[in-house]
């Protein structure tokens, strides 16, 4: 049996990647899991059909005051969790299979199970230090047997920053599922920039909105439309990101759709892919991109996304430079031959990092430590 351990079951990029890997295991290598998440999210429904499901924190900020109450003074958190370790000291883990660098926590409490931990780490570090404040980032180095780093810049970061021995890491870059493309839906008419992420600076939403100022009034092109796929509608930060379009009178040229989960429909429309992040350790969602032929254009020393933007799929511009990411959309909007080369590149490019073709590179590591 695989132990299997997350931070959460939201619909980001670290969750998402580790339920279609889960998936893999049980359905193509008919592998027994056990999941542990620290916290819950919308994914927990899909998590809980591929094995037992045990979340860390109990979310219980939203019981009623007594039921809490009355939880604390039974002791019903702890007597769940000792439990649940009593359980599974009864079961034959062969391996430790941790998808994050967050859950130091959780791993020393599991030593007991005398288990090899592989731990996949998809954070640079900004994360990394916001995760290390009680040290929680630098106890899981210490308890992992083996490390795998999902881009050369997160290994270096940890052997430079953090001094992880070279010969403890491999590299293996993140994957995805074969995503629904509808050929002959997407006539591509007008050329639209997209952008992807939830609404926070490191993705960079605001250097999105700061290049689509840039291209519509400053260079006065208008034949172009900006798409952001994601943004929590709830949020403050949506209606600041409203309001500064209002203010730059962008409404006519940029669209953001909220969280969805039909981002397929948004690719199609888009000619281009702007991987604004100003940190992001191998951003799953140019593979996204790469799946629907869409160049890639993304700022240098941000993390992965240089090492998978080659010059013939795109283009890696000076970090934070709007004015060269502006000048690219437009080579590429005004270079159509050169676009569609491109675009055929990189769609080939994305078989090598789909989880039917990419998956058994992560599994060989895991299998090589069981017990």
């Amino acid at each position: 049996m695989i132990l299997i351990i997350g931070h959460d079951a939201s619909l980001t990029g670290a969750p998402k990647f580790l339920l279609n890997f889960s998936k893999w295991l049980k359905f193509e290598k008919k592998e027994e899991l056990l999941i542990i998440l620290r916290n819950s999210g919308p994914l927990l429904g899909e998590y809980e059909k591929l094995g037992t499901v045990f979340i860390w924190n109990i979310p219980y900020v939203d019981k009623p005051f007594s039921k809490r109450l009355v939880n604390k003074i039974t002791g019903f958190y702890k007597k769940r969790k000792t439990n649940f370790l009593s359980q599974i000291s009864k079961t034959k883990i062969e391996t430790v299979f941790c998808n994050t660098v967050t859950n130091g926590g959780i791993l020393k409490e599991l030593k007991f199970l005398n288990a090899p931990v592989i731990m996949r780490v998809p954070e640079l570090e900004t994360v990394f230090h916001l995760y290390d404040k009680n040290g929680e980032a630098t106890e899981s180095l210490k308890i992992a047997d083996h490390i795998i780093a999902v881009s050369n810049a997160v290994k270096e970061n940890l052997v430079t920053g953090h001094h992880v021995a070279d010969d403890k890491i491999s590299v293996v870059n993140g994957f995805i599922p074969q995503m629904k493309i509808e050929k002959g839906t997407n006539p591509k008419e007008n050329f639209i920039a997209g952008g992807c992420g939830t609404l926070i600076a490191r993705k960079g939403f605001d250097l999105f909105l700061q290049t689509a100022n840039i291209i519509v009034n400053k260079k006065g092109v208008r034949d172009i439309h900006f798409i952001w796929i994601g943004g929590d509608k709830s949020s403050f930060a949506y209606v600041e990101f409203i309001r500064e379009i209002e203010i730059l009178k962008l409404q006519e040229y940029i669209t953001i759709t909220g969280e969805t989960d039909e981002p397929e429909k948004y690719y199609l429309q888009m000619s281009v892919f702007l991987m604004t992040s100003r940190e992001d350790p191998f951003p799953l969602v140019n593979l996204e991109a790469a799946q629907f032929g869409l160049p890639i254009i993304c700022f240098d020393k941000t993390g992965g996304s240089p090492e998978f933007v080659t010059d013939d799929v795109g283009f890696v511009v000076p970090y934070l430079d709007l004015y060269a990411m502006a000048d690219k959309i437009e080579f590429l909007k005004n270079n159509k031959n050169i676009a569609a080369l491109y675009s055929g590149n990189i769609k080939e490019k994305s078989n090598m990092y789909t989880v039917e073709n990419a998956a058994g590179n992560l599994f060989e590591l895991i299998t090589k430590f069981k017990i």
